[in-house]
């Protein structure tokens, strides 16, 4: 005989329609030609239809589905909080499956009367149940919280009921288990650090059940009171306190590091030190300023503006001498020297000396001119004049007359010119 595919449902929707039996009524049961109340009908197939449902999740279920997680599950009442995925293994056909309830999903909160429901893939392995707010769109591979009165029973092969809350308990219907508020579901828990017994060969816990644990037996640690060698290096993820230093091996905290360190400049010892031979020492003598230094305009040195010294200047110089001999013969001269090639910016000069051969002065009668300007006693050396620019030409008019008196006058002229274009910063 095959297993039926419907449970036996009655009167699951309808509370108002069943009504249970006084305890008397339970005590006699029906008493022939009795007719009972649709109510009582109600329960009692309501019961059978409820206990059926248990039982096979305690003979069906149970049997065949493992849950488990890799960390502790704790329930405190209202809430089932869970640091890893919970498992659920189970065998289909020659495959063994398994779903989980993904950690993202931690707490799961329950109100009173309502129960973790979900539909199990029997497709591939492992499987992360996804979460489904409406119970009535519940599909395979899917994790709901519903009441328990509206559970339908449309596919009770693949629906399970995996946790119910009744009042603050936990329910687990596969495994028949009650947790209270406050207890730890260890159900599988993974143990990741065992010592085993090798007398019993059983697990045991480390801390309470071992002797000896102030023991050094674990040379691959370093002990906190006793001089070791790390021949690795290590990374910290979390504080490690520090002291006070008073040795160079001690591990100073990060206050006293900040109060011993100097950051400014100015507080460094030493300043005056001669330590950077890189920069011209301003009392220091024998330097040598072996790179070309830019100024800005204006900028001075001892009242001197530096700006009027940078300019590359080049001074030609033209320059012609004539002499001239004159010998009691009251003879003249008006001549006109000519220097091209230069412009009104210019500086023209000209001069003439005395060169007498058996006087040192002109008389009265004898007389030299340059330009405009008369010299009638010419005593060594004089500045005549000035010459006259033409627009394109200096032009030096010489005028010698002579009396009684025999004299060799020389005289000379030129030009100085500044062939630099800018001519803002001319030498002073």
């Amino acid at each position: 005989m095959g297993k039926p595919t419907k449970l036996p449902r009655w009167s699951d929707q309808v509370p108002a329609n069943n009504i249970e039996p006084s305890e008397e009524k339970k005590n006699t049961g029906w008493v022939p030609a009795e007719k009972p109340p649709a109510q009582f009908m109600n329960w009692l197939q309501n019961k059978f239809y409820e206990w059926s449902k248990y039982l096979l999740a305690r003979a069906d279920m149970q049997q065949h589905i493992t849950v488990r997680s890799n960390s502790t599950v704790t329930w405190d009442g209202a809430q089932l909080t869970f640091g890893s995925d919970i498992q659920l293994i189970f065998r289909e056909g020659d495959d063994v499956i398994t779903n989980t309830i993904p950690l993202a999903n931690s707490p799961v909160t329950l109100a009173d009367g309502e129960v973790l429901v979900l539909k199990k893939d029997n497709t591939s392995t492992p499987v992360p149940l996804v979460f489904q707010a409406a119970y009535a769109n519940l599909d395979v591979g899917e994790f709901s919280i519903v009441a328990e009165g509206s559970l339908s029973d449309d596919d009770p092969e693949s629906e399970l009921v995996l946790f119910r809350r009744r009042g603050s308990d936990l329910e687990m219907p596969v495994f028949g288990k009650i947790y209270q508020g406050g207890d730890t579901l260890n159900f599988g828990q993974i143990e990741t650090h065992n010592h085993q017994s090798n007398a019993e060969g059983g697990t045991i816990d480390h801390g309470l059940a071992l002797t000896g644990l102030g023991d050094d037996d674990h040379p691959q640690y370093a002990g906190i009171s006793q001089s070791e060698t790390i021949s690795g290096s290590w990374s910290f993820s979390n504080v490690v306190s520090g002291q006070t230093p008073t040795s160079s091996s001690h591990l100073a905290t990060k206050g006293y590091v900040d109060s011993a360190s100097i950051s400014d400049h100015g507080s460094l010892s030493g300043l005056g030190d001669d330590d950077h031979a890189q920069y011209l020492h301003l009392n220091k003598t024998g330097q040598t300023l072996s790179q070309s230094l830019t100024c800005a305009g204006g900028v001075e040195i001892d009242g001197v503006n530096i700006s009027t010294h940078t300019h590359d200047v080049s001074i030609n110089m033209s320059v012609s001498r004539s002499d001239r001999a004159n010998y009691n013969n009251s003879s003249s001269s008006d001549d006109t020297y000519t220097i091209s090639g230069y412009d009104s910016s210019d500086f023209a000069i000209c001069a003439i000396t005395n060169i007498a051969l058996h006087n040192n002065n002109f008389s009265s009668d004898n007389t030299v001119m340059i330009g405009s300007t008369t010299i009638s006693t010419l005593s060594g050396y004089d500045w005549l004049g000035y010459p006259n620019y033409s627009g394109s030409d200096w032009n030096f008019r010489v005028i010698t007359s002579a009396g009684n008196d025999d004299q060799i006058a020389a005289f000379f002229y030129g030009v100085m010119s500044d062939d630099d274009t800018d001519t803002s910063g001319a030498p002073n």
